[in-house]
């Protein structure tokens, strides 16, 4: 039950954050939130069930898009980072 609910989870949230990013306006910053929370879901999900290669994976996907799931929602439009 918890591993088909994360596997869907996962599954959700990378598709949201695809989107957001694609729609290019105010809320695609959300995207990376988007994908990072997916990343947690497919972290969690490769160590239930030890798919260790697909956690390790997910793990480093999401240290990769810590930064700008952390800057882009809350920089205005326009400014630098």
């Amino acid at each position: 039950m918890t591993q088909t609910l994360l596997e869907w989870l996962g599954c959700m949230t990378g598709l949201l954050g695809a989107m957001l990013l694609a729609l290019n306006n105010r809320y695609s910053g959300y995207g990376f939130v988007a994908f990072l929370a997916s990343n947690v879901c497919w972290v969690m999900y490769g160590m239930l069930g030890g798919a260790w290669g697909l956690g390790a994976g997910s793990h480093a996907v999401g240290i990769h898009g810590y930064q700008p799931a952390w800057t882009l929602p809350l920089v205005p439009r326009g400014a630098t980072v």
